[in-house]
């Protein structure tokens, strides 16, 4: 007989979906540590972000055993009702919603929590970096108005909201008190990470700096930032950019830019990884640069470090001190020659420094994974509330 609580889970894109980013990663590795404890059950969309098509490797309307979790895959036309009576079949003791503006995935079941057609138990909100200024921006008259509205009608009234840093609690609570949403508290409660780690030998080339870009091609992980940095470096870089093009205008932006690139820079566009193939991709790179506009936390980044691989980051995520910690550099990005100069400053050191680097880089990733003080409270923001 399973004893275990039930945590129903609600996400737009979970495995094996690729181009939904770091939430995707964020469920999964929750799953995977805390699966023994918690029994997961997960509803989520039956195809991956912008598809057309189901996966074709689970059953749609059915659950399905995905790890250590129960799946529920919906299609894109479910109904109100149809969730209703799906959410109904399951004696769940908290509701994890895992962003603040999506449709079918928050909104839907926190109107069916607000009309009584389900249980009223413990709902957990996470927006997942929604709140970040960058992020408010883009599509900013459409959000603000969504909020408003929400906000009138108490849809998101008296959640427990969570934080992936206090910097991310700074954002939700500053918002939610902007939009007058009572809640009943923000907690801090660190993503985990996934206890993989890649041990290879490098061997590094005196004549080429690899670089890596591995993320969504979308305005917020600004690869058109990295390649006007690149437009000014004398070394010979090749960058390898990994990721689904999110916003194909945003793309044809960057593919003028590639255009004007000097001969010394080479670029090639690899297309969506596999999530289980992202830390072997980097391994391969000198260096992984992603300035992105905002994180909450930043999988991506972990992966990075678990592959050996310095990352050249914004000042906007929970990464930082990095230089000081001989595993990167985090730069405002209003300091154009900071980024130019921690790339020429990678290039100029001995394969004995950049070896020493690597080799710190891993341990960092080996402090991440062994850090029982994120594992708890993550069972904490469960426990507390069963």
């Amino acid at each position: 007989m399973n004893n275990k609580p039930i945590v129903l889970i609600f996400s737009g894109i979970y495995l094996p979906g690729v181009n939904g980013g770091g939430p995707i990663r964020t469920i999964s590795n929750l799953v995977a540590s805390l699966g023994d404890e918690f029994d997961f059950h997960i509803i989520t969309s039956d195809r991956d972000l912008g598809g057309k098509i189901a996966y074709s490797n689970v059953i749609s309307n059915e659950w399905n055993l995905v790890g250590k979790a129960k799946v529920y895959y919906t299609k894109p036309n479910i109904s109100l009702s149809q969730l209703a009576t799906i959410i109904n079949g399951i004696d769940y003791k908290v509701i994890y919603l895992n962003s603040f503006f999506n449709v079918k995935f928050t909104i839907f079941p926190l109107l069916l929590r607000r009309l009584g057609k389900i249980k009223n138990m413990p709902i957990v909100l996470a927006p997942r970096g929604e709140f970040s200024l960058n992020a408010l921006s883009l599509k900013s008259k459409k959000k603000n108005y969504f909020i408003r509205v929400a906000s009138f009608f108490g849809l998101y009234n008296n959640l427990i909201w969570q934080a992936s840093s206090s910097h991310e609690e700074l954002d939700i609570t500053s918002n939610l008190n902007l939009f007058k949403i009572p809640y009943k508290e923000v907690r801090v409660c660190q993503n985990l990470p996934d206890t993989n780690i890649v041990y290879k030998d490098f061997s590094f080339n005196p004549n080429l700096m690899k670089i890596c870009f591995l993320a969504r091609v979308s305005k917020m992980k600004n690869l058109d930032f990295v390649l006007h940095i690149l437009q000014n470096i004398k070394n010979n870089i090749f960058l390898g950019i990994y990721g689904p093009k999110e916003d194909l205008n945003y793309w044809a932006k960057c593919e003028k830019i590639i255009k004007e690139l000097p001969d010394n820079i080479k670029v090639k566009y690899f297309g969506a990884v596999p999530n289980e193939q992202v830390r072997d991709i980097i391994s391969n790179y000198d260096l992984f640069f992603v300035p992105s506009k905002g994180e909450n936390y930043g999988h991506v980044f972990v992966e990075s470090f678990s592959a050996g691989t310095p990352v050249l980051v914004s000042d906007l995520t929970p990464w930082r001190n990095l230089h000081e910690k001989n595993i990167g550099w985090d730069i405002s990005l209003d300091n154009i020659e900071g980024f130019s100069k921690a790339i020429g400053s990678y290039a100029q050191l001995t394969d004995k420094e950049k070896l020493f680097m690597r080799e710190s880089t891993l341990k960092f990733a080996e402090y991440l994974t062994k850090d029982e003080t994120v594992l708890n409270a993550n069972k904490q923001l469960f426990n507390n509330l069963i």
